[in-house]
């Protein structure tokens, strides 16, 4: 999963994990704190919902 701010083209941030993410992810805003949460899962890993918070 990689992360481009709105008004940008540079990558701000990324993260690999050994789940596979499925679906696209969907961003919301928390208290003014920005998230964005994926489901992952597959034959392997049991379906769930990750979430990440974005650095302020």
């Amino acid at each position: 999963m990689l992360r481009w701010p709105l008004a940008g083209a540079a990558q701000t941030g990324a993260t690999d994990g050994e789940w596979p993410f499925y679906g696209a992810p969907i961003a919301y805003m928390q208290e003014g704190r920005q998230f964005i949460v994926a489901a992952i899962g597959d034959r392997l890993y049991a379906p769930e919902l990750v979430a990440f918070a974005l650095p302020d």
